[in-house]
């Protein structure tokens, strides 16, 4: 059986509340802020080999991936937090219609954060598109 590695993080008084990963790519957790307001976020798991044979240095561990809006969600602003050294990416309009979307995405067994863009069509504002009004 795989075991997954989680990390959580502490930041600005932000507490993710987990349990921990088993043999799937990712899990759901409950998000809790100071101001008493809570979110589920989806936190991104790597699994590791925990064989005696396998290999753990430094270079090798991967650190995950934190999505606060859950996945691709253009008309949320948000962030995702990923690697060592828990690195923001947020979410922002390029222009007034065009959106660049940080979401959690894995390659080659890699797990980090990743950008897509996206035309939204009511227009781009704060990190977000404009709903239909």
């Amino acid at each position: 059986m795989r075991k997954g590695v989680i990390v959580v993080l502490f930041i600005l008084s932000i507490n993710i509340l987990l349990t921990s990963c088993t043999d799937q790519e990712f899990t759901e957790a409950l998000c809790h802020d100071t101001s008493e307001d809570s979110a589920f976020v989806k936190i991104w798991c790597k699994m590791q080999n925990n064989s005696p044979n396998s290999q753990n240095d430094e270079e090798e561990k991967d650190y995950g991936c934190i999505d606060y809006d859950g996945g691709l969600d253009y008309y949320r602003a948000s962030y995702t937090i990923s690697g060592r050294d828990a690195y923001r990416s947020d979410d922002y309009c390029n222009d007034a219609t065009l959106i660049i979307e940080s979401y959690c995405g894995s390659d080659n067994g890699k797990i980090y954060y990743r950008t897509t863009s996206f035309t939204c069509p009511n227009g781009c504002e704060l990190g977000a598109c404009r709903n239909n009004t």
